[in-house]
């Protein structure tokens, strides 16, 4: 017994216990200062996306629910070139985000429900381009999408580009309120 004890305590190779809480310790301000930073990162992104995809939902419901016709601005990042001279010109003239509009006495005014207010999103989400169902590109400006009280809208391919480097392809279903997102911007000549 006494053989064990000797050899044991004569080994005094490892890690005092001060020198591991030292060591916990450290690791747990790096962990404390990364975290946050890391999983903000990662639901920002998604938060947008669910943002996104939850606009056009509840726009596609409202138009069935209220028996009317609601119309999806997307705000490109790009600007237009020319600005609209109408009362309705600021509408138009915002960038990369949403909004609803409907049509009342010939010009188009915001929804009145909040939750279809503006929507502006950060540069690190931008809405690039707009692909409709007749393969048009749109890059710049504002691109209005009709959702009619029929329940259906048009087949739309939206562009988005996260952090500068992510390309990710939301696609809307003429029929289907949900819309797709996914990895990789797609067209319609890729998906027949």
């Amino acid at each position: 017994m006494n053989f064990f004890r000797g050899k044991i305590l004569k080994d005094n190779s490892g890690l005092t216990l001060i020198e591991i809480m030292v060591i916990i310790t450290l690791l747990s301000i790096i962990t404390a200062a990364a975290v946050p930073k890391i999983s903000g990162f990662f639901s920002n992104k998604r938060e947008n996306f669910a943002i996104f995809t939850g606009i056009i939902t509840k726009v596609f419901d409202d138009s069935f629910l209220n028996d009317k016709t609601n119309y999806l601005v997307v705000h490109l990042f790009e600007a237009s070139e020319s600005e609209e001279e109408t009362e309705s010109g600021e509408i138009f003239s915002r960038q990369n985000g949403l909004s609803v509009v409907n049509l009342i006495d010939d010009k188009f005014v915001e929804n009145e429900r909040n939750i279809f207010h503006f929507k502006q999103f950060p540069d690190s989400f931008k809405i690039e381009e707009v692909i409709l169902a007749s393969g048009e590109s749109i890059t710049m400006g504002s691109v209005m999408i009709p959702f009619y009280p029929q329940g259906s809208s048009d087949n739309i391919i939206f562009h988005i580009l996260t952090d500068d480097s992510e390309k990710y392809s939301i696609r809307l279903y003429k029929y289907i309120k949900e819309p797709e997102v996914t990895l990789d911007y797609i067209y319609f000549e890729d998906l027949q």
